[in-house]
């Protein structure tokens, strides 16, 4: 079960990696307006003030995913460093972390289930707490 703890611990720490890059490049979208993406005749067709409410929506859609994703990043991190170091507080939070993944298919979904696999399989709350006594 160590073995499988720590590959788990470690695929935690790639999905924050990936969910840090893609909620960085959401926040850095957020700061573009808009209407840069529009060619000069839609710029022209549409009254200012309806392009900057529109620009100022959807930059603050961009922001809002991109926080959400560096929220998901930091738990994600939180959960595989947990994992790794063999915390009592970890296994929880890598278990709420794959159910919640288990919607995200196809990669979440197959790191959820691997995870729940680790986590619960027989008796896993007594091997994982057997490992945190023995770190």
């Amino acid at each position: 079960m160590a073995e499988h703890v720590s590959i788990v611990g470690a695929l935690w720490l790639v999905v924050g990696a990936l969910n840090l890059m893609g909620g960085g490049f959401l926040i850095a979208l957020s700061s573009m307006p808009f209407t840069r993406f529009m060619s000069p005749e839609q710029v022209q067709s549409v009254p200012f003030e309806q392009a900057r409410s529109l620009s100022m929506y959807v930059q603050t859609v961009f922001l809002g995913f991109g926080l959400l994703f560096v929220l998901g990043a930091a738990a994600s991190f939180l959960s595989g460093w947990g994992l790794l170091k063999r915390k009592s507080w970890a296994r929880m939070l890598a278990l709420v972390l794959a159910f919640l993944g288990l919607l995200s298919f196809p990669f979440g979904t197959a790191l959820g289930v691997y995870t729940i696999w680790v986590l619960l399989a027989g008796n896993g709350e007594h091997e994982y707490r057997r490992l945190v006594a023995s770190a």
